[in-house]
């Protein structure tokens, strides 16, 4: 099924795959720091490492949207390519399919990312006050 996908997908697949590859791999790290160490192991964090987060997952939150729709819009020119003229079904299937599968998967990722910040910036707590500011 997972290589069915990559095939309709085409390139833009791969690049999505790496992307959520790169997305597990950041929350991973997170769960880790701000999860087990921080709630679990009461350790204390300092804020850059607390709030590292922020700049990852804003990646994620645009990117994989951003390839997606890149994907749909290949997707879309390659249901309307005219075969000697005439509109091949077989390729208005294919590119749909492309279009189709490419948003979902950036979609989703996108998701995840956006979920994922919100529910570290709330396991993180609040940042603290620099000296001297009120």
């Amino acid at each position: 099924m997972f290589w069915r996908f990559m095939e309709i997908g085409g390139p833009i697949m791969w690049a999505l795959m790496a992307c959520s590859v790169a997305l597990l791999a950041v929350l991973v790290e997170r769960a880790w720091t701000i999860g087990v160490r921080g709630q679990l192991l009461r350790v204390q964090i300092g804020g850059a490492a607390r709030f590292a987060h922020r700049k990852s997952l804003a990646v994620f939150t645009d990117l994989p949207l951003s390839i997606g729709l890149l994907g749909t819009v290949v997707g879309v020119v390659q249901s309307f390519q005219l075969v000697e003229g005439r509109l091949d079904s077989a390729a208005v299937g294919a590119g749909l399919g492309t279009a189709c599968l490419t948003t979902v998967y950036g979609l989703s990722i996108g998701i995840v990312a956006s979920a994922a910040r919100y529910v570290l910036e709330w396991a993180a707590g609040p940042e603290p006050l620099e000296k001297g500011v009120r």
